[in-house]
């Protein structure tokens, strides 16, 4: 799925919310980060033999960062459906008043089901694409951007073997797309 050039017009006045919802969303991805940095702590931790006290500490910001994560997805879900409620009211309003320019010379030359189909089922079927799909573009970019510096900062060479099994994974598609589309 790409991000379609007209969704922008379909939207008015909510980019900024799916903008905030992404950044729920990164937000999410941070606090994965932080939980496996100290979770990294522990087990080095326990091979070493160090301090149980230090261990606690570490395990109780792993605790505090899966509750923040409980926190914020259940955020980003409330407000995703808000986001969503509010499109969906904007679209079949400008859809009904559409239906009401045509006026019903229209509605007898067409098929309203087809019509019913569109403006209901057509509207609901953005839910997930603008919900889910748009802002986990964001995080997905942000997100991998920030476990790849952490790599980096790590050892080198294995940011290295990231960063080219992040631009496989990235850019593969496209290519069995291209490849694939050949033979149909």
């Amino acid at each position: 799925m790409m991000i379609h050039k007209r969704i922008g017009d379909l939207i008015p006045g909510v980019q900024g919310k799916i903008f905030v919802k992404g950044l729920l969303g990164i937000l999410v991805s941070g606090t994965y980060i932080v939980q496996a940095i100290f979770l990294g702590k522990i087990i080095g931790a326990l091979y070493s033999g160090t301090n149980l006290k230090k261990m606690g500490y570490d395990l109780l910001i792993i605790i505090s960062m899966l509750l923040t994560r409980i926190f914020l997805v259940w955020c980003s879900n409330v407000y995703g459906k808000r986001i969503v409620g509010k499109v969906k009211n904007q679209l079949r309003k400008r859809a009904y008043k559409k239906l009401l320019d045509l006026g019903p010379g229209y509605m007898t030359v067409n098929r309203t089901g087809v019509l019913e189909s569109t403006i209901v089922a057509g509207i609901d079927y953005l839910e997930g694409y603008l919900t889910l799909y748009i802002p986990q573009i964001m995080v997905c970019i942000f997100g991998s951007g920030a476990m790849l510096l952490y790599i980096f900062h790590v050892h080198y060479i294995l940011g290295i073997i990231a960063l080219v099994a992040f631009l496989v994974a990235l850019f593969s598609p496209v290519f069995f797309v291209s490849v694939i589309s050949k033979f149909t």
